[in-house]
């Protein structure tokens, strides 16, 4: 198992640039959870052992030849001091220094001293090229000033149509992850960004650039913050830049920042193969990985809400343990915390969201602290999720009234902590780790429901703007990776409003569990809408979760799938849960594959919606496939891919228990026909090489 990357690429040439320091140190060690309490965690993590296809191969011969030219033509551009880097490369000196599939070039004016720095690396299990960047003043004055700082800006040469493939992002609505196909004109440009500073709130920030039919480039912003990117075709070519959206600054002297950091992934033939490279590299490279160095397994939550207390979290502990329902996590989200005045068990009044910035168990709800629910928990056999929200606070709470310096504001009832602050993230750092260690938290979950741009635009001082921006996301990945360095085995749940900063920095830390607060609005979500969730984001990530939201039925269970699970109280319908669990537990495996969506993206009623997930290093996998209310046929045929020709598969139809063979050329050429009488159900075919 290959570590994951997203740390390491700049790691040498950028030695001197210090992290946030964090030492993990908590409360006292009486309050540790007994030394014999194993986590769930511990025993739950897995591999994958994809071999190269002809496809990865070919794609990462052009990764290679990208990588050549991109040594010699810098793939970023700015305006420094009115002249354009791309057009004025004399003014600034070359230094490379090589190293196997890594390279550092860093550019240095040659009047000023401002050095911008570039790390590449290529991938030997994968066809993905990365770069990142960074700029540092090595001058004794303040730096000129820096505009418009795009660290991904290439063109390529088109023929015939081309197109610029995308999705949304994490909304809370039926849009959330549905994908678009925008048309490239001669002469036009198409532009996107993310919404208020979160990086997949309202267009996740990965792209598929055909420049031909059977030819494209699959590329991705790893920024956690206010993204843009740009498109035009113009006379025969075709042109993408990306990187923050608005930036003019200068850097005083000694002064370094991170800038946003680029991946690409070039592919020929079939573009669902690039998409599968990708989900293999981001599987590889930009998973949070356990102490063994596997992949965490996703987990099967059960979930409550922290206001209900003590007794209601180890009473339903109890009986979802006792009735053997599958479960592995207990999942405590929002309520739990505060001073004790405003308390609620309401998920969705005011409580929760006003407690933010006082992290203190609620003593009425706590009366032995957090710590008895985790040792009951873990007791169980079950680990412990629990919900935070650190980057924010609301006015007049502990944190705020403490240390008012230490936050950002912008003349709001909210404030931002700044991580761009070395002392502030120090602090929250090892305060939150020793929260973690206290209450003995397997999973930790990070929310941050709040667009924090318009803060750091507000802190900017004049001539500075982006500053405050690129500081505090370094910051948060100083914060995050001092976590994991001071709580070894800790797994941290990416959350924001639900899937709203799923770039591919903060994935190489951590796993999505809740791709989409959608799934909150129980009664007018709908099962198709949850069904293009799974359509759309299965294009970029391998490993996202959702809820079920307590529904028990299999069309709309299924309609939620992912690697993981949560379900909320649900205690009185534990039969069906248990076969739906069960159920879970075999399918959550196959989307470490590969993805095959098996019809077009719609809601449309009168349709079907089918999908495959396929493990090549077990020769088997999955169809799901939904027949909808008004569906105007019983029958469905759908061609698989990713099976071996002369290969034999037992196929098994598991809600009618049929079971059948066939070789892998019928499937992938004639097809599997799947049949269904009734409106609104679902199927779940299983397949495996015949032994």
């Amino acid at each position: 198992m290959k570590k994951h990357f997203a740390r390491k690429v700049l790691a040498a040439a950028l030695a001197m640039l210090m992290l946030c320091g964090c030492t993990g140190n908590g409360p006292t060690e009486n309050t540790q959870p007994p030394e014999e309490a194993k986590s769930w965690l511990e025993d739950h993590s897995t591999t994958v052992d994809f071999a190269l296809t002809e496809a990865t191969k070919h794609n990462q011969a052009l990764a290679r030849s990208l990588y050549e030219q991109l040594l010699e033509i810098p793939p970023i551009d700015f305006s420094y001091g009115g002249e354009q880097f791309s057009e004025n490369l004399s003014a600034w000196e070359k230094v490379t220094a090589q190293a196997d599939n890594a390279c550092t070039v860093t550019y240095t004016h040659k009047t000023t001293g401002l050095a911008v720095i570039l790390g590449y690396h290529l991938f030997d299990d994968s066809s993905a090229l990365e770069w990142d960047v960074r700029l540092i003043n090595n001058g004794s004055e303040n730096s000129l000033q820096v505009k418009n700082l795009k660290t991904m800006s290439l063109s390529f040469a088109t023929k015939g149509n081309t197109k610029l493939f995308y999705t949304m992002g994490g909304e809370d609505n039926e849009n959330a992850f549905v994908p678009h196909t925008v048309a490239l004109k001669d002469g036009e440009r198409v532009s996107l960004c993310s919404k208020g500073g979160r990086s997949s709130s309202g267009i996740m920030p990965y792209f598929n650039l055909y420049t031909a039919k059977d030819k494209g480039y699959i590329t991705a912003v790893g920024w956690s913050g206010q993204w843009a990117m740009t498109t035009e075709k113009k006379n025969g070519t075709v042109s993408m830049t990306a990187g923050m959206e608005k930036t003019d600054f200068y850097l005083m002297p000694g002064e370094s920042v991170m800038a946003p950091s680029s991946m690409i992934v070039p592919w020929e033939g079939d573009s669902q193969e690039g998409h599968n490279d990708l989900r293999r590299h981001m599987l590889y490279h930009h998973t949070q990985t356990m102490e063994d160095g596997g992949l965490p397994i996703g987990p099967i939550s059960y979930g409550v809400w922290g206001g209900e207390g003590m007794d209601s979290h180890t009473s339903q502990a109890k009986a979802i343990t006792n009735r053997e329902l599958g479960y592995d996590v207990l999942w405590i989200d929002a309520g739990w915390n505060g001073d004790g005045t405003k308390i609620s068990q309401n998920t969705f009044d005011s409580a929760w969201y006003e407690n933010a910035g006082t992290w203190d168990d609620i003593d009425d709800l706590y009366p032995n602290g957090m710590i008895e629910v985790s040792n009951f928990v873990h007791d169980k056999g079950l680990g412990l999720l629990l919900w935070f929200e650190p980057e924010r606070a609301y006015k007049d709470t502990e944190l705020v009234t403490e240390h008012p310096k230490w936050f950002l504001n912008n003349g709001g009832s909210d404030s931002v902590i700044n991580l761009g602050d070395e002392e502030a993230c120090t602090w929250l750092t090892e305060y939150v780790a020793g929260l973690i260690k206290q209450y003995g938290v397997d999973v930790y979950r990070q929310d941050f429901n709040i667009e924090p741009l318009s803060f750091w635009q507000a802190a900017d001082e004049e001539n500075r703007k982006g500053i405050t921006e690129m500081k505090y996301i370094e910051g948060l990945y100083n914060f995050w990776d001092g976590l994991l360095e001071a709580c070894p085995g800790l797994v941290i749940d990416n959350c924001a409003s639900g899937g709203r900063r799923l770039d591919y920095q903060l994935l190489g830390r951590s796993v999505v569990l809740f791709r989409s607060d959608y799934v909150c609005y129980s009664s007018t979500a709908t099962a198709e809408a949850n069904q293009m969730q799974i359509y759309g984001i299965n294009f970029w990530l391998p490993l996202t979760g959702t809820s079920s939201m307590g529904r028990t039925d299999s069309y709309n269970f299924r309609s939620t799938y992912g690697f993981s699970m949560q379900t909320p109280n649900i205690i009185s319908k534990h039969a069906e849960q248990l076969v739906l669990n069960q159920e879970f537990q075999k399918t959550r495996m196959y989307f470490y594959g590969d993805y095959y969506p098996l019809t077009e993206c719609t809601t449309d009623e009168t349709g079907w919606f089918a999908y495959q997930m396929h493990r090549s290093d077990w020769n088997s996998g999955f169809v799901c496939a939904f027949k909808r209310l008004r569906a105007d046929t019983d029958t469905l045929i759908v061609k698989l891919s990713g099976l071996q020709k002369d290969v034999i598969y037992t196929v098994t139809i598991s809600d009618t228990g049929e079971v059948f063979t066939a070789t892998g050329e019928d499937l992938m050429k004639s097809g599997l026909t799947i049949s269904i009488e009734r409106m609104k159900d679902s199927r779940m075919i299983y397949y495996e090489a015949k032994s």
